[in-house]
C-alpha cells in the first residue's frame, strides 16, 4: 500500500490505497466494474468489500460484501474501487 496526499506537508491526512501491482490475495481473475445503464446500477463481477475514491482520492462510498452498487448523485468522473479481496478497478461514472 502507499499513501496519496494531494498537499503532502500541508495538514493534509493521507489515504491509503492501493497499486494495480497489489492485486490482494493474487487472484488471478481481476476485478471488472461494468454500468448497467438500465438500471442506473454498476455490477462487480466478484463479490468484495472496499473502498471507492474519487479522482483525486478522497474515499466517496464504502462497499461491504457487495456484487453490485449505485453512485446517484455523485459528479461525473474518474473513480476508484480499492477491493479488500481483488485489488483495484478503475471505472468512469457518466
Amino acid at each position: 500500500m502507499r499513501p496519496f496526499c494531494p498537499n503532502p506537508g500541508q495538514g493534509t491526512t493521507c489515504t491509503t490505497i492501493s497499486s494495480v501491482a497489489e492485486a490482494a490475495n493474487a487472484n488471478t481473475d481481476p476485478l471488472r466494474v461494468s454500468f448497467d445503464p438500465g438500471g442506473s446500477v454498476y455490477v462487480l463481477n466478484h463479490t468484495c468489500s472496499g473502498t471507492i475514491y474519487d479522482l483525486v482520492g478522497r474515499p466517496v462510498r464504502q462497499l461491504q460484501t457487495a456484487s453490485q452498487f449505485r453512485l446517484d448523485g455523485y459528479s461525473a468522473g474518474a473513480y476508484t474501487l480499492d477491493s479488500e479481496e481483488y485489488g483495484i478497478a478503475r471505472f468512469v461514472h457518466p
